[in-house]
């Protein structure tokens, strides 16, 4: 009886992965075809061009020269800027193709977040979720700028996450590779944009000081990883073109600069997140009613979500598309809770398929309409 009822369980857990992963490839699809339908605009068209003397890009020597005139007078994403002008230079279809692999990625990183049998699951909740619960597509997953600036930045930034959320569950046997990946990939991480590299920076230190609670020993790359996403934060950040920009994008009196902080930041939350928000208060609802509860990597994994959401309050502006690596943040811990139901109850798969059902045919909608 029990043999039956293990195979049993084995061929539901096969068929809900199988329509996981058949719902996942529609998806990704729909934004390749998206992408293609999307040509390179507004933005796109003054990075295609040596931004020091305004002729069209021909060289990496062309980006490098590019980058340091932008650094200086216009911002600091050198690192996201610089990549946005390779796939410029690489032409539309190679850049759609880019932008769709960048988005697998995402999506695939996010997935190693939890146990191997969960992992379809949570790549396909990941995937669906950013799309849904974006209320800004176009201009963060599909204009070439945005995708860049934020699928693309996203991607290497939660591989930043993972490595030291990871280090909590087990000691790490590659202590001398990861020192040396943690170099590059620290800097980046802070180098990305405002807000994601700060909270990431936070997040490292977070998780030393649980390492130094539970008497783990702190590896070498932990404390460089910590110092590399904050010298990249404050490259990123202190950039001169940032205080060059700041003169045409914000003035006005301190009170007025903080009532219109306030209502941004306030807007964001009623709006831009909220959606992601109350699925994932939800799922924590049911999990505890369940008898599942939060584990550190989940209380990591907010905490973080909401550092980068505070840290857009000393930004001038706070676009709708600046939402976006947050988003990634809670559609992640969405799908690890989502992910833990189904493991903790098998039952819940009846519900799950048809809502990840709906779910999918929303998001494939929403690319078909435009974004």
């Amino acid at each position: 009886m029990n043999k039956f009822s293990d195979n049993n369980n084995d061929h539901r857990e096969s068929l809900l992965n199988l329509s996981f992963i058949c719902l996942s490839i529609a998806i990704i699809i729909a934004f390749f075809v998206s992408n293609l339908r999307t040509p390179f605009m507004m933005d796109d068209l003054w990075y295609a061009t040596n931004l020091a003397t305004g002729e069209p890009l021909h060289s990496f020597s062309d980006i490098i020269e590019s980058q340091i005139w932008h650094y200086m007078n216009w911002g600091g994403r050198s690192i996201t800027h610089a990549l946005l002008q390779l796939t410029l230079m690489s032409g539309e279809h190679m850049a759609d193709l880019l932008n769709t692999c960048a988005f697998v990625l995402l999506g695939l990183i996010a997935s190693l977040f939890v146990e191997k049998k969960n992992r379809i699951p949570t790549f396909s909740v990941t995937e669906a979720l950013l799309i849904f619960s974006n209320p800004d597509i176009f201009h963060s997953m599909l204009w070439q700028a945005g995708a860049v600036n934020y699928v693309y930045s996203s991607a290497w930034i939660l591989l930043f996450i993972y490595i030291y959320i990871q280090s909590l569950r087990r000691d790490s046997e590659k202590s001398v590779l990861l020192t040396v990946l943690i170099v590059p990939l620290s800097v980046i991480t802070g180098w990305s944009n405002e807000n994601m590299g700060p909270a990431a920076f936070c997040l490292a230190c977070l998780v030393i000081f649980l390492h130094w609670k539970k008497k783990q020993p702190i590896k070498p790359w932990m404390i460089i990883g910590a110092l590399g996403s904050l010298i990249g934060s404050a490259l990123c950040i202190l950039a001169p073109g940032n205080f060059v920009r700041s003169e045409f994008v914000e003035a006005g009196s301190l009170k007025e600069i903080l009532i219109e902080r306030f209502l941004i930041m306030y807007a964001a939350l009623c709006s831009w997140l909220l959606p992601v928000a109350l699925i994932v208060a939800v799922l924590i609802a049911i999990n505890k009613k369940a008898g599942n509860l939060l584990k550190t990597e989940d209380y990591l994994i907010l905490t973080t979500a909401a550092l980068a959401y505070g840290a857009m309050a000393i930004s001038p502006h706070f676009p709708a598309r600046a939402s976006f690596g947050i988003m990634v943040l809670l559609a992640l811990e969405a799908a690890r809770l989502l992910a833990g139901l189904i493991k903790e109850n098998k039952k819940a798969t009846v519900y799950v398929l048809p809502l990840y059902f709906v779910l999918a045919v929303t998001d494939i909608l929403l690319l078909t309409m435009g974004g």
